[in-house]
């Protein structure tokens, strides 16, 4: 999902050559917050493009019960990496 929307987003410019980290935290009801940049070697735009790729297909599908009770926290905090070659 974060790939296609990512692709639909940068549509016809071109494509830089990078890496960007970006954190963030992904609720079981599917929603996500706190995304941060934790380290980019593109421009600004192309960085928030990354973000958004991650953002707007929120929200995603809820955890199934089985994933909701193996962890404690009602959130994962996860990291993306976008390597643009």
């Amino acid at each position: 999902v974060i790939s296609t929307r990512w692709h639909n987003l940068m549509g016809q410019r071109p494509t830089p050559h990078g890496q960007v980290k970006i954190k963030y935290k992904l609720w079981s009801d599917g929603r996500v917050t706190d995304v941060e940049t934790l380290s980019t070697s593109i421009d600004d735009f192309q960085t928030v493009i990354c973000q958004m790729a991650i953002k707007d297909p929120s929200p995603y599908r809820p955890w199934p019960s089985d994933m909701r009770r193996q962890f404690e926290e009602d959130f994962r905090e996860l990291l993306i990496t976008f390597t643009i070659d």
